[in-house]
């Protein structure tokens, strides 16, 4: 669809209904996109859904953003491109539990706990936890 955008098993369909300014364009789309997960970074198939209701002038508006061409094509993949766009998450995740990785060793937290010995205090809080002692 464009090099921003990489979908797979892409499928729909569309209804054109001519009206008197031209073709309106109603259907429904949908693509499954490769991502990583924002917290444990593997790599999860996402799908994303579009839902077309756009009106294509006829005859051609040089002002106008979707029109019928001469030849009588319309062009649905600007729209689609923009609206699969903005259909992402902005923060993909495998599961809605995900656990992350562990930000010492980098093991996936998913899999099971890692052997890293973590520190109870922050290392520039130490001279707090020496001053509560007292």
């Amino acid at each position: 669809m464009a090099d921003d955008l990489d979908l797979a098993n892409f499928r729909g369909a569309v209804r054109l209904t001519r009206t008197v300014q031209g073709v309106y364009a109603q259907g429904k789309f949908l693509g499954e996109e490769s991502v990583e997960c924002v917290r444990c970074l593997t790599q999860i198939s996402q799908t994303l859904q579009s839902q077309v209701e756009q009106l294509y002038e006829f005859p051609p508006d040089p002002n106008a953003d979707f029109v019928v061409s001469e030849s009588g094509h319309i062009d649905l993949a600007s729209f689609l491109r923009e609206d699969m766009i903005l259909s992402r998450p902005m923060r993909p995740l495998c599961k809605p539990d995900c656990k992350g990785i562990c930000p010492l060793c980098g093991k996936n937290l998913n899999e099971g706990p890692c052997d890293c010995v973590k520190e109870d205090i922050n290392p520039q809080m130490a001279v707090l936890k020496k001053l509560l002692g007292k």
